[in-house]
């Protein structure tokens, strides 16, 4: 087994209002903000389904395995409250990880009024992409059954091709990934 990683994490929850926990080094506000709009897109506020929302959201330089659920009686007033569980890998590290064993932690599963400012991660590097999923998000910037052990390798080769990418786990295990439009290769957009 490898030596353990200590990957940066934050919360987003109700304190004095809805916060970040900290704000990881070389990680500021704005890309914070923007990967929690990217993994909170199409969920409402005070969401109540039960399971926790799990994945990785991404904008194409950072990846932010997370998890989004309730925290029950939360506050001292016993009122719930939305918990959003993130970790931070850069993307051009992204093959060292297996998300889907990084996704397995407590600190995704087990709201914590004190969260940790890093978790350590000594799991399997990312299992190799599938050939033919790259040409699918290019075409349709979609694509259903994804296995979350290859994420890692995935983002590593080539989240710096779309601004926003998306990976849903699904009650299979197996994730729903959407990306925004693909640049063109030698363009800007």
């Amino acid at each position: 087994m490898a030596a353990p990683v200590h990957i940066p994490v934050s919360v987003f929850t109700a304190g004095r209002g809805y916060d970040w926990s900290t704000e990881p080094a070389g990680i500021g506000r704005e890309t914070l903000d923007g990967l929690y709009r990217i993994a909170t897109a199409g969920r409402d506020a005070f969401a109540d389904d039960g399971a926790p929302a799990i994945g990785i959201a991404s904008d194409g330089k950072t990846a932010a395995a997370f998890s989004l659920m309730r925290a029950r009686a939360w506050d001292s007033e016993g009122r719930d409250a939305d918990y959003a569980a993130f970790a931070f890998v850069p993307c051009t590290d992204a093959s060292h990880i297996d998300f889907a064993a990084l996704l397995a932690d407590d600190f995704f599963r087990v709201p914590n009024h004190e969260p940790p400012t890093s978790i350590a991660y000594a799991g399997p590097e990312s299992a190799a992409v599938a050939i033919d999923a790259p040409g699918r998000l290019l075409c349709r910037n979609e694509l259903d059954d994804f296995d979350l052990h290859s994420a890692g390798d995935l983002l590593a080769r080539h989240a710096h091709l779309a601004d926003r990418w998306l990976f849903l786990v699904k009650d299979n295990g197996a994730a729903k990934v959407t990306t925004s439009p693909w640049h063109k290769p030698g363009g800007n957009s």
